[in-house]
């Protein structure tokens, strides 16, 4: 399933608290899109400001996957895509301005980037 553009999607987490959220992929006919066999990848790069440069660097700060134990989880036949983050992660997580881009891959090797957006993060105000 190839997507010509990706959608734009913008996540919000906040610092210290878990963090679970769902997207569920139909294609343009309203059909689920099976993800049985497929894996997943959603790096966050945070962005880093030059004081010096008239641009700004990328830096990875966090990646879901689909391996295990890497908070990324596919519904196969549902289409389903289960991010999640654990507050002790989340509790690590600084940054101003970060962003993402949402790679599936399915068994024949075809890669789909299916969502980017940007990744607010609400920061822990104390303990």
């Amino acid at each position: 399933m190839l997507v010509n553009e990706p959608g734009h999607y913008t996540i919000h987490m906040s610092q210290g608290g878990s963090f679970s959220l769902m997207f569920t992929w139909k294609d343009s006919n309203g059909d689920l899109v099976d993800l049985t066999s497929c894996s997943g990848k959603l790096p966050i790069f945070k962005k880093i400001k030059i004081p010096t440069a008239p641009f700004e660097s990328l830096e990875l700060a966090y990646t879901f996957e689909t391996s295990p134990g890497s908070g990324m989880t596919l519904g196969d036949s549902a289409g389903t895509i289960l991010l999640e983050a654990t507050a002790d992660d989340t509790a690590g997580f600084e940054w101003e301005d970060a962003v993402y881009d949402l790679y599936i891959t399915f068994t024949g090797g075809d890669v789909t980037r299916l969502l980017d957006g940007h990744v607010v993060l609400a920061a822990r105000l104390g303990g």
